[in-house]
């Protein structure tokens, strides 16, 4: 761990990280044990790139290491859960995408366009047993992890504060640029989730956070 690293004092301030920090552990680990000692609060939702299992890794699929990912912010007191922080309720959403998160209609007249599975690495370096990322099946799993009881618990003794989610996964189709933009338009197909669509719908946050697409966005729903 590398004390110090960042030259400011941020002991007062909450970081939300969404995701994609490092598919090596050892350089997560040590990314979050800085990160933990920089800021006087760390939030941490999983993307697609922490949980790769490429060759020579231990983990036998994607879950197992997502395990191991969760097991290492819980040492290094990272928050995976919601909780309380700054005068905030802060809640992680996990979510993956799939396709039927895509509501646009296809591109037409454009010859030779990938489909999503033979462009995006998720289909290669990601492993669901007894899931598949072409159906809706890995995103409900994942979606599956949240525990929306405790942020209901959270905002049940505490309406007053103010409620940030964020994810790493897209919240909304409107926040994803138009397939006519992209270089590669099957893009739309792997970014977003509608279980985690509705659950934003649902919480109706005052801030929601999202990684992921590699465009900037500042947008009011």
């Amino acid at each position: 761990m590398v004390k110090g690293m960042c030259p400011d004092d941020h002991q007062d301030s909450i970081l939300l990280v969404a995701g994609d920090v490092s598919d090596r552990l050892p350089v997560f680990e040590e990314t979050m044990a800085v990160l933990a000692d920089t800021f006087g609060a760390v939030f941490f939702v999983p993307g697609n790139h922490d949980i790769w299992v490429t060759r020579g890794e231990p983990w036998a699929d994607s879950l197992s290491k997502l395990d191991a990912v969760d097991a290492l912010c819980d040492e290094l007191g990272v928050h995976r859960t919601p909780a309380i922080v700054g005068g905030c309720v802060v809640a992680p959403l996990c979510a993956w995408h799939h396709a039927a998160f895509d509501r646009e209609p296809d591109v037409v007249g454009w010859t030779g366009l990938p489909p999503a599975s033979q462009v995006i690495s998720d289909f290669y370096l990601c492993k669901f047993p007894g899931l598949s990322q072409t159906d809706d099946s890995v995103a409900a799993a994942l979606d599956a992890r949240n525990d929306e009881g405790a942020i209901a618990e959270l905002r049940m003794k505490h309406p007053s504060l103010p409620l940030v989610t964020f994810s790493h996964f897209v919240p909304h189709p409107s926040v994803v640029p138009e397939k006519r933009y992209l270089f590669v338009p099957a893009l739309a197909k792997a970014v977003g989730s509608t279980f985690l669509e509705r659950r934003v719908a649902s919480l109706k946050p005052d801030v929601h956070v999202f990684g992921h697409t590699h465009f900037g966005w500042d947008a009011t729903l």
